[in-house]
């Protein structure tokens, strides 16, 4: 029998990395460095072209209202309020001071009730960047606790779940990715029409270039876009 343990997520791998192997703890480090931006995106989208202030439409008069994007406030406060509470658990679980965001919080012992109304895109995804800079520094520590599965489950879905929604991930025939070997790189573009191309399996991060091939090309006839510099 061998003596090597598996994955606590079952996917087959060793557990060299706490209780998870190296892809699966990879794979949070890279949910933390862009659920921040997610965040901001999708807060900047509640008015789009309006980031610094929230404003509802007026009642009795003829003026146009603005394009409050309700669905957008609700989920950009539902993913930085989920983050937050992740935060705030594992401070506890470890016995120590939270990112300093979440001292409140953790004091008052409650659940994180979304980003309050004043902030704009930068200012949440700079307060989530603390929380998931502070969670990146403990992430060695919190490998080696059983929590961790549910925690590495929760911030793919949430990355999957609101980056589809928002940054309109493009359903192309798929490139194998050299790191988890899977069917899964694909393209995406974000409403300012940066285009992006990843594993949707490992989240590692491809160059935009001729190397890409027929994925690039299609990627760039379905997006609308051109290369920087293309001819």
């Amino acid at each position: 029998m061998s003596d090597s343990v598996l994955c606590a997520r079952h996917c087959g791998g060793a557990a060299t990395e706490g209780l998870l192997c190296r892809k699966c703890w990879g794979r949070i480090l890279w949910q933390l460095d862009h659920l921040p931006a997610l965040i901001g995106q999708i807060r900047d989208q509640i008015i789009p072209g309006i980031t610094s202030r929230v404003s509802e439409p007026v009642s009795g008069t003829r003026e146009n209202p603005l394009p409050f994007r309700l669905q957008a406030m609700e989920d950009s406060s539902s993913l930085f309020s989920q983050l937050c509470n992740w935060g705030v658990y594992w401070a506890d679980a470890m016995g120590i001071r939270p990112a300093w965001p979440l001292v409140k919080l953790a004091e008052r012992q409650q659940d994180a009730q979304g980003i309050p109304t004043a902030w704009d895109g930068q200012k949440a995804a700079e307060i989530a960047a603390e929380i998931t800079q502070w969670l990146a520094i403990h992430h060695p520590s919190i490998v080696y606790m059983p929590a961790v599965v549910a925690y590495h489950d929760d911030l793919v879905d949430l990355m999957r779940r609101y980056g589809r929604r928002y940054q309109g991930t493009r359903r192309l025939r798929k490139r194998m990715c050299v790191i988890c070997l899977n069917y899964r790189v694909t393209a995406s573009t974000a409403p300012g029409g940066d285009i992006g191309v990843q594993c949707e399996g490992c989240g590692t991060d491809y160059p935009i270039d001729e190397a890409l091939g027929e994925l690039y090309d299609q990627m760039v006839d379905t997006a609308g876009s051109s290369p920087s510099g293309g001819s």
